[in-house]
């Protein structure tokens, strides 16, 4: 549902999600000028057709390849209507391969929005919705198994994962659900001695004090939702998003106006 001016505070919203998706690539120095590197996943290397979510690219040096994983949402399969994707390209830029299609994860938490995180020891973790924290095996192609689970304090979904250097501490971030998320999203704080946990709740950093008003477009701190933190430099940068480009078009037309939200 989207937000929407009085007297009809929820509207159902417009499907943002086409069924042809690729992955584009692109590359920086500076996160102010990018350079457009072309299609990372083609079409041709997913099930599809379905709506690809949330790709996520992490490096193994073991095995010198780049390893991507994503959530594929098939319109038509025996399997069931979504599952884990992975991939694998010698270049960052691709093309990727999908060498694993439909990968079952231990645990209770859903298939769903998700996060890849390496540690400086060169473990590889698979946070998703729900939550569940999985190691994945040497290759980072797959489960190895569970190593904790957690709840927020309301349902929320969208989880990163990301180790503090000064502290030590594992932290994971989370969002309450939202319609492409054009209002915005909380952003959930948790935090652990390793990833095992025992994972506890620091607060929520992206909602504003004042009381949550479904008519009020100001709820949040942005208008987007975390999907992903990493360390620049001494700096963390939190990276979130809308989903709300495309949707004047019916079917849905290409993600390329998404708007991203950057914060240190």
């Amino acid at each position: 549902f989207c937000f929407a001016p009085p007297p009809h505070p929820m509207l159902p919203c417009s499907n943002p999600y086409g069924v042809d998706h690729t992955v584009q690539a692109y590359r920086t120095t500076d996160f102010v000028y990018w350079e457009d590197l072309g299609v990372a996943l083609p079409l041709s290397s997913r099930e599809g057709p379905g709506v690809e979510f949330r790709p996520c690219v992490v490096y193994n040096p073991a095995t010198r390849l780049f390893v991507m994983w994503y959530e594929d949402r098939l319109v038509k399969s025996p399997y069931p209507k979504s599952g884990y994707s992975v991939a694998v390209s010698d270049s960052p830029a691709g093309p990727f391969r999908t060498i694993h299609k439909h990968v079952t994860m231990p645990g209770r938490g859903r298939i769903g929005d998700f996060n890849i995180f390496v540690d400086s020891d060169g473990i590889a973790y698979h946070v998703r919705t729900g939550f569940d924290v999985v190691k994945l095996d040497a290759n980072f192609t797959g489960p190895d198994k569970l190593v904790s689970s957690f709840r927020t304090p309301k349902p929320s979904e969208g989880p990163t994962m990301f180790r503090h250097g000064p502290s030590g501490r594992y932290f994971v971030t989370a969002g309450t659900g939202c319609c492409a998320c054009v209002g915005g999203s909380s952003i959930y704080i948790l935090s652990a001695p390793s990833p095992g946990g025992p994972w506890t709740f620091q607060g929520d950093v992206g909602s504003n004090p004042t009381p949550f008003d479904p008519h009020s477009a100001s709820n949040y701190v942005t208008k987007a939702q975390g999907s992903a933190v990493f360390a620049v430099g001494h700096q963390i940068v939190w990276l979130g998003n809308q989903w709300n480009s495309g949707l004047a078009e019916t079917p849905p037309g290409p993600r390329n106006h998404d708007l991203l939200y950057w914060a240190v």
